[in-house]
């Protein structure tokens, strides 16, 4: 009888399945993981610009001067290419007659056309009282 001194050949070819198989799945979790960060970061460069934005406009009045429902304003966000906002006011009412409030839902969007169609957005509301 012959002393075995390496690998048949269907030993190989089961070892090659199994190290590919775990190439691939270790690759989906990387691409999986690589999109979820791409996605958190862009969130969280939205919220600071929401943020920024908003407290420009509670500085210089805008908000306070947004009291006319159905009053918008938008525009280019400075020293951000690519990035946009608009602004929005509602005036809210009661369906009851007996409840009467004065209260207007402000909406600020950033936004960044990335192609024709194609858009990001988030948003960011607050109530105001009226008066």
């Amino acid at each position: 009888m012959r002393d075995k001194k390496g690998f048949l050949l269907l030993e190989v070819m089961v070892s090659v399945v199994i190290v590919a198989s775990a190439l691939v799945y270790v690759t989906r979790v990387y691409s999986t993981a690589n999109q979820i960060v791409k996605r958190s970061q862009t969130m969280f460069e939205f919220g600071l610009l929401l943020e920024g934005k908003m407290f420009e406009f509670e500085e210089s009045g805008v908000i306070k001067g947004m009291k006319d429902a159905g009053k918008e304003d938008g525009g280019a966000l400075e020293g951000h290419e690519g990035y946009f906002w608009k602004m929005r006011a509602v005036k809210l009412s009661s369906e009851n007659p007996d409840i009467k409030f004065d209260i207007n839902r402000t909406t600020l969007d950033v936004y960044q056309q990335k192609k024709a169609r194609q858009k990001e957005e988030q948003s960011l509301v607050t109530y105001l009282k009226n008066g």
